[in-house]
């Protein structure tokens, strides 16, 4: 973990208008929603924005410690994968440089919100 490389990084994206102003950057933890294989993570402490658990990781991105106001501080799971899994796992497989990022860009190109029943909000 290199925190002046991460704040230079989030510099960037920021510029480059891929965090907008105003984004929220938070680092509160729910037990009610943990890091199951295939839910989606927001990074608390730098690196990514987000990521995509590809396995179990509650032990490595829960709770931490409580903070001054007594919030639960980790990395939140704010979202679960339904369909797609194949291509998380070729993407798993890329070769990664020596600081685990991915050799080759990776871009989404679309995705869509599907409420507790299953029904598509685009």
């Amino acid at each position: 973990f290199d925190p002046e490389n991460n704040q230079r990084l989030e510099e960037k994206m920021r510029e480059g208008g891929y965090i907008p102003d105003g984004a929220l950057l938070f680092h509160q933890y729910s037990p009610d929603y943990p890091h199951k294989k295939y839910t989606v993570g927001f990074s608390s402490t730098g690196g990514p924005l987000f990521y995509i658990n590809t396995q179990d990781n509650v032990e490595l991105h829960g709770p931490r410690h409580i903070d001054n106001e007594g919030d639960v501080e980790g990395d939140p799971v704010f979202a679960s994968v339904v369909e797609g899994f194949d291509v998380i796992q070729r993407i798993h497989a890329l070769p990664r440089n020596e600081d685990d990022s991915l050799e080759t860009r990776v871009q989404i190109v679309d995705t869509y919100v599907v409420d507790i029943d299953g029904n598509a909000q685009i």
